[in-house]
């Protein structure tokens, strides 16, 4: 199950359909919505869309418009490259592509898996600008989406292979070839994998789609595990920050390195939005396009096209590029170019960053005859920027694929089907361009850099340069030379500029060259961006006999006039877990410095397991009897922290002890705010989507009752359990048969859902929404049901957030009957720690029956008034005092349950994080108990506080 893009995707494989969960058949094209009408509404049936022949590189840029005061230029075409899809350029300034020549065949994609791909190495012979050569380096290869120079060789993803090749005597042409690497997920679709290989500062080899970052060394192959990101492109800015997107998102970003967060449970990504990592910077996107584009893959659904034809909303985002040249001047310094194939265009994001922060604001420009276009649109439809990349000329290089089609056959609707038909766009194959953007009033260097020829000292000089493709491939070739003959120039960090210095400092941390005297100096630098960048290649020194020097330095940081440099000094703390002045420090800072952003979740990142007893070092300290909100947070932090450790068995129990030490710290605590504080952080962890309470050898005395007592102890309760517990929580119990559909339910998950949703079903920001906990899969059957039949669409509040999501249905799947289904929703319930009731076959296939022939996707508003099973029903009924004539009744009303008695009326009941229901308006309190199964056998009143005795009232209907 997917809810997926805002409006699904258009065209470009590479920009990953928003509807790409799901493989539908039957009579119509593989990418229909079961039922779905795909007739254009009246307004855009009048529209006729301009011819759109094959056209030369001329006449295609004579259709261009671009930003004033910049012009286009032709790099390469066709038949030097063909299907070009990425591109990056070697130290002698040669443009290496990579040629997705076997790429949709034809409109069935037949025979896509032939191995015709390339990479094929450009060269301009008499410095003109335009490439004048085409050597194929390297061949047979299915389906291939990028490569990075590394060493003397070139990595090329060829998803599920990852090859390092070299060219042994200097033709361009590979002479050994060899698999170093499993890169992206074989069982993912062609709109799913992994793609992109942009180098780091740090030396690590980044792609979106996938969760490892790589780093070559020695001819092999290091890797590391590092979060989820984007769809496809993926960029660094002057810093090293990492930028990506989704199909219909423009710009996402990291603003510090995620890796820190992968140390502790409690803050590994997937993490919410405001916790720096995916940080959303286009969350409402709009596309101004110069043409109509009625040929994208849902046209004729409402809000995907303007009124006049033109795209209304981004559906196709690519591979970006973030201005790091000089050619474009310091005003375009650090903006995000996009393309979008399915607009025709190239869209420009000015960035600004502000310390930590980092914001994108969309730059459009007038049109005649539009009103606003984006910075580059052009009037021919075979126009697919599907890429682009920083040139050693200092200008954005646009890449091309140029064809009719790029929507992969999976997801070509049958109304994307009539419409290439109808135009003429399925052939021909074997085109492609690639274009430089040049801004007219300033010089373009046309001649190569050379950087293959040149001396180490000239190297560390290019660190210096305007342009960060120099900076880059300088700091990577003294790397990839060991060093030699520039170690001390290196180090003499004053002969740098500012953005010199960061590259220096790099380069000095690949080689194992960092000294203390080397952070000191970073630590006195004027930009604050180098004390950051010093604190952290300086980990390197943290757990050799250089550690108090190193920490000395960092440990002065926390107080530097610049949050993101004391926000740095926090997570490097961390990499000397087990330092007892570490420790102490990042105590400190917590103190002081916690209320800034991130410094929280950075100083629990960094107590390496250690949780517990930092925790018990804070309740011991005298000041910290006062309270103050940081401190409150600080605590409850705490106790999450140790509890999504002890979640593990593997690392909890060895590193944190049993449970009983948090309880035992919790039970030692007299009753006041701390006892409050750290309380409320095990009800935030079982309250999480997903939680599982943590299992008990025995019943510990703090918990004894707890349950009865409410109030933030009881609701504390819910995260542990043992054996005989009265009020365990958890899921029904499934039967042999239930937990064989279980495990169908897993292999099923992975082919439908988990391109968008991700194996974790935690979802991808800007993309699709978490599984975890959400009501529209624990709720109600009736819902889910509908959901994955006919699909949902959006705009809908889930996790605080709203998602203008659209999901197609899986109904018209043929591999989807009602026992595949109903093993895929009990998966889907029971996964993650969702502890949702199991469907089963016929239950799955009386709501089909009931919803059959629904032409469209559902509304959230459609789906909240249907007459459905809810999981509230289980408590309906009437229930009956024992030993007294006085009986209850609890009904259902919406969403709502309300309770009637005589004497008492009619209330609503409001759940609340305790386990009791309150009535509306009164004060007696509700729970309901149930058996092994989950049926609801009793119901318990209480009037008065926690500590009241309850009435039991038994179910009699």
């Amino acid at each position: 199950m997917s809810d997926a893009g805002r409006a699904p995707a258009a065209l470009i494989a590479m920009a990953c359909c928003a509807l790409a969960c799901a493989r539908t058949a039957g009579d119509g094209a593989a990418g229909d919505v079961a039922g779905e009408s795909q007739e254009l509404p009246r307004a855009l049936a009048r529209i006729d869309s301009p011819p759109a022949p094959v056209r030369t590189p001329e006449a295609s840029m004579a259709t261009f418009r671009v930003a004033p005061g910049f012009r286009v230029e032709l790099v390469a075409a066709e038949p030097l490259v063909e299907d070009p899809v990425a591109i990056a350029f070697d130290p002698a300034g040669r443009l290496w592509a990579v040629e997705m020549r076997g790429y949709m065949p034809d409109l069935q994609g037949r025979g896509d898996d032939a191995p015709v791909g390339r990479v094929v190495v450009l060269e301009d012979d008499d410095a003109d600008g335009r490439m004048d050569r085409s050597t194929v380096f390297m061949d047979g290869l299915v389906l291939p989406r990028a490569l990075a120079l590394a060493g003397d060789g070139v990595l090329v993803a060829e998803p599920p292979r990852l090859w390092l090749c070299r060219d042994l005597d200097g033709d361009l042409r590979c002479d050994e070839r060899r698999e170093v690497a499993t890169y992206g997920d074989p069982r993912s679709n062609m709109e799913h994998d992994a793609n992109g290989l942009v180098q780091g500062l740090d030396g690590w080899l980044y792609s979106a789609r996938w969760n490892q970052r790589l780093r070559l060394r020695a001819g092999e192959i290091e890797s590391s595990p590092t979060p989820f990101r984007g769809q496809w492109g993926i960029a660094i800015d002057d810093v090293g920050r990492l930028l990506y997107n989704t199909n219909f998102t423009y710009l996402i970003a990291d603003l510090f390195p995620a890796e820190y967060l992968l140390r502790h449970p409690a803050t590994a990504p997937p993490v919410g939005p405001g916790d720096g990592l995916a940080q959303l910077l286009t969350p409402e996107p709009e596309i101004h396009t110069i043409r109509p584009n009625l040929g994208v893959t849902r046209g004729y659904r409402d809000g995907e096209l303007r009124d006049d034809g033109r795209l209304a909303v981004p559906t196709a985002v690519s591979g970006l590029a973030i201005q790091r040249g000089d050619q474009y001047g310091a005003a375009f310094s650090g903006d995000a170019f996009l393309p979008e194939p399915a607009a025709n265009c190239v869209v420009h994001m000015k960035l600004r960053s502000r310390g930590i922060d980092l914001t994108a604001e969309h730059r459009t420009y007038p049109d005649p005859e539009r009103g606003r276009r984006e910075f580059l649109c052009a009037g021919d439809e075979r126009f697919r920027p599907v890429n682009a990349a920083l040139a050693p000329d200092g200008t954005i290089h646009v890449v091309d694929m140029y064809r009719g089609l790029v929507q992969h056959a999976e997801f070509v609707t049958s109304y994307l089907s009539e419409y290439v038909k109808r135009m003429g766009l399925e052939q021909p194959l074997g085109l492609g361009r690639i274009y430089r953007i040049v801004r007219e009033d300033r010089p373009v260097r046309r001649e190569p850099p050379a950087l293959d020829r040149a001396g180490p000292l000239e190297l560390v000089a290019a660190l210096s340069e305007p342009n960060g493709w120099t900076r880059d491939t300088a700091q990577r070739l003294l790397v990839e030379q060991g060093g030699a003959g520039a170690l001390d120039a290196l180090r003499d960090l004053a002969n740098h500029t500012p953005r010199g210095r960061l590259h220096a400092l790099w380069a000095l941390r690949q080689l194992d060259a960092v000294d203390v005297e080397l952070v000191r100096a970073a630590l006195r630098d004027d930009d604050p961006r180098v004390r950051a960048t010093g604190i952290r290649v300086g980990e390197a020194l943290a757990a050799g006999p250089a550690a108090d020097g190193w920490l000395d330095g960092v440990i002065a940081a926390l107080d530097d006039g610049r949050p993101d440099v004391r926000l740095q000094a926090v997570f490097s703390l961390g990499e000397a877990a087990g330092s007892p002045r570490a420790r102490e420090a990042l105590l400190g800072a917590l103190d002081r410095r916690g209320g800034e952003p991130h410094v929280l979740q950075a100083v629990l990142s960094g107590l390496g397991g250690e949780d517990l007893a930092a925790l018990g070092e804070l309740l011991e300290r005298p000041d910290w009897t006062v309270e103050t909100a940081g401190r409150s947070r600080a605590l409850a932090a705490l106790a999450a922290g140790v509890l999504d450790r002890l979640r593990d068995p593997g690392e909890g129990t060895a590193r944190q002890g049993r449970p009983g030490g948090l309880l035992d710290r919790i039970a030692a605590q007299p009753d006041g705010w701390q006892r409050e504080a750290l309380l409320e952080g095990l009800v935030r962890v079982a309250r999480s989507p997903g939680f599982s309470p943590v299992e008990l050898d025995a019943p510990h005395p703090l918990l004894v009752g707890a349950a009865a007592a409410g109030g933030s102890l009881g609701r504390a309760k819910s995260a542990f359990t043992w054996p005989g517990d009265p009020d365990r929580p958890g899921a029904i119990q499934l039967d042999a048969e239930q937990r064989a559909r279980l495990e169908r339910g897993g292999p099923l998950y992975t082919e439908l859902c988990a391109g968008c949703h991700l194996p974790h079903g935690r979802g991808q920001a800007g993309l699709a929404p978490s599984l975890v906990g959400s009501p529209w899969v624990l709720d109600s059957d009736g819902w889910l049901v509908r959901i994955v039949l006919h699909g949902i669409a959006g705009p809908m509040l889930l996790d605080g957030r709203r998602w203008d999501a659209v999901m197609p249905g899986h109904g018209a799947n043929p591999a989807l009957d009602d026992e595949a289904l109903a093993a895929l929703l009990t998966w889907i319930r029971r996964a993650w720690g969702n502890d949702g009731r199991p469907i089963d076959p016929p239950r799955a296939a009386e709501i089909r029956a009931r919803a059959a022939g629904r032409p469209v996707p559902w509304t959230v508003d459609e789906l909240r008034v249907l007459d459905v099973d809810h999981v509230h029903d289980a408590y309906v009924g009437r229930y009956r005092m024992r030993g007294m004539p006085v009986s209850l009744r609890v009904v259902r009303e919406g969403s709502a349950l309300h309770m009637s008695a005589p004497m008492m009326g009619s209330s609503r009941l409001e759940p609340g994080d305790d386990g009791w229901w309150r009535a509306e308006g009164r004060s007696e309190a509700f729970r309901f108990r149930t058996n092994g199964a989950g049926q609801v056998t009793d119901l318990e009143l209480r009037r008065g506080g926690p500590g009241a005795e309850p009435m039991r009232f038994t179910r009699v209907e």
